[in-house]
């Protein structure tokens, strides 16, 4: 979805459906009807002889939620209806914040493990540690439970209390940790850092309210560290606020260009979003990644920015999504989600994919091919930017730089490619880290800078590893020399296995990041990206 705003409008029937009303309002002895008054009186005589008749007793709200999803699913595929009771997470997902004890776990063997505390957060402050296993929330056992379940349980209104119960690697006894449920922010910008001396990495997962500040505070921080280059990383991200898609976009664009149009019905959902004078990189050489799940607000951002010649698209073709979503909060806390506009690249173009209302299946599984060539389209989906480049429409956003399967493939010697796809590194790691945590913890906990400095696997760890890649019966590498051969691929991946158990997410993408096919392959064409520097002016 491209943007979340209140309103006190709801859907007419499913308000009939909520509140058991009569169409219509009456006015002394006259009856006012609205538009459409026939239809609601059908949906709601259907409602009532159901009621009434119905063999068994009706689960009215059942009912009424499953009635209001048919409707739904009989409009585009982004429309939606939203449950009173899924609601509150949806919601804070998009404002960028929850309330709950600010930690990142992950279930192990059962048991919700700790990976990390989220800064000035209720676990932080309490003294909960990365590893501790939790085993009771309020006295309850969550073992065996999913992550949903312990992530809804932990949970709740601010301000209130929960204990959590857990272990801890060196302590014979269970700790029980008094914590205070607070706002908790939701880093929409989980990694920036310096590749090298002269380029900046930011990557940005969703887009939320706090998105754009979150993002220009990073691109201020790797500016101080000397960038003068960026990559901006929105692969797998799904979109989300159309407001912080425009905050990002104008970070690189010059005052008064187009960032994005918008097209509806009503004059309220028609509009024209303008860079302003604020960017803090509206000159330097930039790259975006993408892929086929970027989308929405990330096709806003490099869709700005290629028809701008701001910036050189490197991946896949994206998703395809150019409708926009407002949100109307249904008086039981329920959401419906309404299509309402369609967006525009600055030139014109509607990348939107093809779809028949009613169609969700096909929808998604009907993707445009990503390597097809501009020259192979019919003129009316050939558009140029400011400077006169072809750029594709409908479908999603065609790259600059289209990274085929097998460019991707041809990065890692194929044994690598085969253990990360396997996900024989994750299972070897998971089990190294159980043993050593510990002692890797005692050494390195807290202490990032030192440890992405310092930290080398020793040669116990790559013999312990061929042992455990023999045992499967899978090992992808046909000789010891072969293995032996790769270690300077594979030493960044176990890197960032390690990184991430010790780090969280930002410790994944530091040492991802070195052997990351797709930034392997982007980096080769800064020459190319150079050539917008220019363009913006």
């Amino acid at each position: 979805m491209n943007t979340i705003s209140k309103s006190s409008l709801v859907l007419g029937a499913a308000c009939l459906f909520l509140l058991g009303i009569v169409a219509g309002s009456e006015l002394g002895n006259r009856i006012i009807r609205p538009a459409g008054t026939n239809h609601i009186n059908k949906l709601e005589d259907v409602y009532r002889k159901m009621d009434r008749y119905y063999v068994e007793d009706l689960d009215r709200e059942v009912v009424v939620d499953e009635g209001i999803e048919a409707m739904i699913s009989a409009l585009d595929p982004h429309s939606s209806y939203i449950r009173a009771e899924d609601a509150r997470r949806i919601q804070e997902e998009y404002k960028g914040s929850f309330s709950g004890v600010g930690l990142w776990f992950e279930v192990v063997e059962d048991t919700a493990r700790v990976s990390s505390t989220i800064d000035g957060g209720p676990s932080q402050r309490a003294g909960v540690r990365a590893g501790d296993r939790i085993i009771k929330v309020d006295r309850r056992d969550v073992t065996g439970d999913s992550l949903d379940l312990v992530q809804s349980i932990l949970r709740g209104q601010a301000k209130t209390p929960v204990t959590m119960t857990v272990l801890r690697r060196g302590v014979d006894d269970p700790i029980d940790i008094e914590l205070v449920r607070d706002v908790v922010p939701i880093h929409t910008v989980p990694a920036a850092f310096m590749i090298d001396d002269s380029t900046g990495y930011i990557k940005v997962s969703q887009f939320a309210l706090t998105t754009g500040k979150e993002f220009e505070n990073n691109l201020l921080s790797l500016k101080d560290l000397g960038a003068r280059r960026l990559i901006l990383d929105l692969r797998n991200n799904p979109g989300g606020i159309m407001s912080a898609a425009v905050q990002i976009a104008d970070q690189f664009l010059a005052s008064d260009r187009e960032i994005v149009e918008t097209r509806g019905r009503s004059r309220g959902n028609t509009t024209t979003d303008i860079a302003t004078t604020s960017g803090h990189f509206e000159s330097e050489p930039v790259i975006v990644l993408v892929n086929e799940f970027s989308a929405s607000a990330s096709e806003i951002v490099a869709g700005a920015l290629q028809d701008n010649d701001r910036a050189l698209i490197v991946g896949r073709r994206t998703f395809g999504k150019a409708l926009v979503q407002q949100e109307f909060e249904l008086p039981d806390g329920s959401l419906l989600h309404l299509t309402v506009s369609r967006y525009y690249t600055p030139s014109g173009r509607l990348i939107q994919t093809p779809y028949e209302n009613g169609e969700r299946e096909e929808y998604y599984a009907a993707k445009r091919d990503s390597n097809v060539e501009i020259t192979s389209l019919p003129d009316s989906l050939i558009y140029e930017t400011v400077s006169g480049r072809m750029v594709a429409g409908d479908g999603g956003i065609l790259p600059d730089v289209v990274i085929t399967d097998s460019l991707s493939l041809s990065v890692w010697p194929k044994e690598v490619t085969e253990l990360f796809d396997t996900s024989l590194d994750i299972e070897f790691s998971n089990t190294w880290f159980d043993r050593n945590e510990v002692d890797l913890r005692r050494v390195w906990d807290s202490d990032f800078e030192r440890f992405k400095s310092e930290y080398a696997f020793s040669n116990l760890f790559w013999d312990e590893l061929w042992v455990f890649l023999e045992q499967t019966g899978d090992n992808p590498f046909p000789s010891k020399s072969s293995y032996t051969s790769a270690k300077n691929i594979m030493q960044p991946l176990f890197m960032a296995r390690l990184g991430q158990h010790l780090f969280g997410v930002t410790g994944w993408y530091y040492f991802y990041s070195r052997i990351d096919p797709d930034i392997q392959i982007a980096t080769k064409y800064w020459q190319k990206a150079a050539f917008f520097e220019k363009n913006d002016s």
